[in-house]
């Protein structure tokens, strides 16, 4: 049986416990089969449909599927905003990881910096547990979107964001202590924590660092 056969008969069930993660999977495979040409485009509308029952089954990682599938246009009419929003359905159902991939999508795609602003807000209140909100406040306070610009304020940002080991804002110190913005130059302090961000794996630290 094909994996779209195999979507098919899954979604004519009225309860997918126990199969939720094995449509997902046949959803995923469609994909591939559709690129290299096994399945029409036509069956994207298929796999959205499966991605979205695996979201509504309680799986809130099958949320990013939909929203990637929004923002492709695989489906469905593209729709930016609408892939971002189910970014944060599935930070809302308990998928953690994609608070990242939605601040990541609405700051650098949408550049929509007041929802990013309101997010982070969220993520402070919370304790911010990772560093995310203060690291893309920092962003903003650097590059002034969405704010009046304060180099200062970014370093106290970054500063915070880095001490709960988030590699980002441990380059962007680099950055900051290396240009004396914000802050006073301190090239010894800069490449500490260069070398800081590498060891945690962060790629502009690393070509820094050759």
């Amino acid at each position: 049986m094909s994996n779209l056969e195999s979507i098919r008969e899954i979604l004519k069930r009225k309860d997918i416990t126990g199969v939720t993660a094995r449509l997902h999977d046949h959803a995923e495979r469609l994909g591939t089969d559709i690129a290299i040409g096994i399945e029409g485009v036509r069956a994207y509308k298929d796999r959205l449909k499966a991605f979205e029952r695996c979201a509504a089954s309680g799986m809130p990682e099958a949320w990013i599927s939909v929203g990637l599938c929004h923002i492709r246009g695989q489906g469905v009419k593209a729709n930016r905003r609408k892939g971002a929003e189910c970014f944060l359905a599935a930070y809302r159902a308990g998928f953690a990881e994609a608070g990242e991939t939605y601040l990541n999508y609405a700051y650098f795609e949408l550049e929509d910096y007041d929802q990013v602003n309101t997010f982070c807000s969220e993520l402070l209140a919370a304790g911010d547990a990772t560093g995310l909100g203060e690291y893309y406040i920092g962003l903003m306070k650097y590059s002034g979107n969405g704010c009046k610009a304060d180099a200062e304020e970014a370093f106290g940002h970054h500063t915070r964001a880095a001490g709960k080991g988030l590699p980002d804002a441990m380059f962007e110190l680099y950055v900051l202590l290396s240009t004396g913005q914000g802050c006073g130059q301190d090239d010894q302090a800069a490449l500490a924590w260069c070398r800081k961000a590498a060891d945690a794996g962060q790629t502009r630290a690393c070509y820094n660092l050759g």
